[in-house]
């Protein structure tokens, strides 16, 4: 019997906070509530944190290193248990190691099983343990230099080397406990994304790269950011972090945040603050006009080898790093973003006060925020050259419309805190006090309503390895054990900490204008143009959420399932008809009698949207479904 084709159709019948694409700025310790808030159309309400998990930052990893925390986060396995919990596992991307750089510490990825169940009371938390963790394993990243297989390393590199094509960083020293001495690719891992199939991209602070990765976790490729992003010194590419280059990212602020948009088809790139050239001086606050990078991985060719489609600017808020109110002093450089839609993302915004900083400061600002820039300016290709500028003396060329930013949760509402035990007092720290440094975020939906606009905001932080006894490989493949680190601010242990919020992105009130407004001719807006040449209207794209500007295949999606052909597809949670309709010969189409149901598994929605699907019997040899769709 010949096998089935099956031809998938599309038809068509008949606020908390300060939106602004300006610098916000914080002079006093901003603690309070916030709500959420709005972004040209996306709406996140934050409900509150309603758990938190510690593991302790004593804990070696299965290499004898210090395990450290988190730099980046993803979360992989997520279900839920029917009874209140929630389980999963954290994917865990440490930073360079313990010292700034002066540790032969490789790129790694932990794994923690976790078990997460919620509290919504409104008393006070009896503990720090909704979040309850275990340590499962870890995996050093690889890759081959002229057929051999190293590991990477966390030292300050110290020369140039050429890998995948690229100039890159590298240092001299030991793959590996006992291993052979050489060259090796020096990375400081800052953020990390995970595909379903284990493969994925890191980010590095001390290059202005994006590493592409397998399931093994073997470094594949790497895509580096334009001439004017790279460090120079004395006119040659030098990615020291010890000595401060003359243009391009800034010391120990590269790549420090680095998503994929839900459907897979955008890679972003934000450098944690403003290029050199684009500071005055050293006038901290100036440096706050971040360049965004969107690279297009539509295709299996384009996801191994990013391209880079877009370049945007994003300003970050500015704060008086002693919160007496006088004028900001400082950038809160961001930490890590995360995409929830193709032109929008979540932004981790920070101070550097609060434990492990080991000053007096107050904590000032560590958010996050809601940043949209379909309405900013693209730059790309006009100032991307060494060292030119899209700021003269820390002022943005006026030009330039950058990114719309508002901030959606604060992570140091001292109302949450409070509730779960924590406490803001740096003057007197104990093991409860607020961390300096928050770098991860994670998003999962919330499995447990019916709503597929409710999520859990998962934030961790970066404990800097700060424990009693610090174990780390040094560069000749020894490690320092037994000898003694204290790495500890006033002899309190830097826990590795999560906080979890309960959220909700919604764009109920989205228009067809907003959704539009993503096509930058502006004579291809209307409801009939097709400006991505795929064959389906931008009206048709609206109703099953798909980009008008990225040519598809489809708009449904099928499976093989027992029992049939299990059709799937989009549609807006908040308005519009569908109907799924099948034909054995295309000239005549009937409803299907199955009755679709929302998708268990809700992976890749576009936010506003959600997944529908049916399982529908096999008959005959042929048979083609479509999706009739209207307003």
């Amino acid at each position: 019997m010949r096998t089935p084709s099956f031809l998938p159709l599309v038809t068509l019948a008949g606020v908390a906070g300060i939106l602004t694409g300006t610098a916000q700025q914080y002079l006093t310790p901003n603690t309070g509530a916030v709500a959420g808030g709005t972004v040209n159309g996306l709406t996140v309400t934050n409900r509150g944190l309603v758990g938190v998990g510690r593991m302790s930052g004593e804990l070696f990893d299965s290499f004898h290193e210090t395990m450290g925390a988190s730099s980046s986060l993803a979360i992989s396995g997520w279900s839920y248990d029917g009874h209140g919990s929630y389980t999963g596992t954290l994917n865990v991307l440490p930073d360079r190691g313990f010292g700034d750089g002066a540790y032969n510490y490789a790129a790694r990825l932990h794994k923690v099983d976790f078990t997460f169940t919620p509290y919504t009371g409104t008393a006070a938390a009896p503990d720090q343990n909704q979040l309850q963790m275990t340590y499962a394993s870890t995996t050093k990243f690889t890759y081959d230099d002229n057929g051999v297989t190293k590991f990477t390393s966390g030292l300050n590199p110290t020369g140039t080397g050429t890998l995948f094509g690229q100039t890159v960083g590298t240092v001299v020293a030991a793959s590996g406990e006992g291993g052979p001495v050489s060259p090796l690719l020096a990375i400081d891992a800052e953020a990390i994304y995970l595909f379903p199939d284990g493969s994925g991209y890191m980010s590095d602070e001390y290059g202005t790269y994006i590493t592409r990765f397998d399931a093994n976790k073997k470094i594949t490729g790497i895509t580096q950011l334009p001439a004017a992003a790279q460090p120079h010194i004395a006119g040659a590419l030098n990615f020291t972090a010890a000595v401060a280059p003359a243009d391009g990212r800034r010391n120990n602020q590269g790549l420090e945040g680095m998503s994929v948009t839900p459907d897979g088809t955008r890679l972003f790139a934000l450098l944690q603050s403003a290029t050199i050239q684009d500071t005055d001086g050293a006038k901290q606050q100036t440096r706050n006009n971040a360049r965004l990078y969107i690279f297009d991985i539509s295709t299996p060719e384009k996801k191994d080898s990013p391209v880079l489609i877009a370049e945007h600017v994003v300003q970050l808020p500015v704060y008086k790093l002693n919160g007496n109110g006088a004028a900001a002093d400082t950038t809160a450089a961001q930490s890590e973003i995360l995409a929830v839609g193709p032109h929008q993302f979540l932004m981790l915004p920070r101070d550097g006060n609060g434990l492990g900083k080991k000053t007096l400061d107050p904590i000032v600002f560590k958010s996050v925020s809601l940043v949209d820039f379909s309405k900013a300016s693209n730059i790309l290709g006009q100032h991307d050259g060494v060292a030119e500028k899209i700021a003269t003396a820390g002022v943005l060329d006026p030009a330039i419309v950058p990114a719309l930013t508002q901030e959606v949760v604060n992570i140091v509402s001292v109302p949450d805190l409070t509730k779960f035990g924590i406490n803001t007092n740096v003057a007197a720290p104990d093991k409860d006090t607020f961390q300096e440094k928050w770098e991860a975020l994670s998003l999962v939906p919330d499995l447990a309503t019916d709503d597929p606009n409710d999520y859990f905001l998962f934030v961790g932080n970066d404990n800097d390895f700060q424990s009693s006894n610090v174990s780390m490989l040094q560069a000749d493949g020894t490690l320092t054990l037994p000898k003694t680190i204290d790495a500890r601010d006033r002899l309190i242990t830097n826990d590795a900490t999560y906080l979890i919020f309960s959220v909700s992105l919604s764009e109920a009130a989205t228009t067809y204008e907003s959704f539009s407004a993503t096509i930058a001719d502006t004579a291809l807006r209307g409801k009939d143009a097709d400006p991505d040449g795929d064959g389906f209207s931008n009206l048709q794209e609206f109703l099953l959420g798909t980009s008008p500007v990225i040519a598809n295949g489809s708009l449904l999606r099928t499976a093989a399932v027992e029992g049939g052909l299990k059709v799937s597809w989009q549609q807006r949670t908040a308005g519009g008809t569908y109907t799924l309709t099948q034909s054995t010969g295309l000239d005549t189409w009937t409803p299907v009698t199955q009755t679709p149901e929302t998708a268990a598994d809700q992976t890749g929605v576009t936010t506003g949207y959600k997944w529908m699907e049916v399982t529908v019997p096999v008959t005959g040899d042929k048979q083609f479904f479509r999706i009739e769709a209207a307003e």
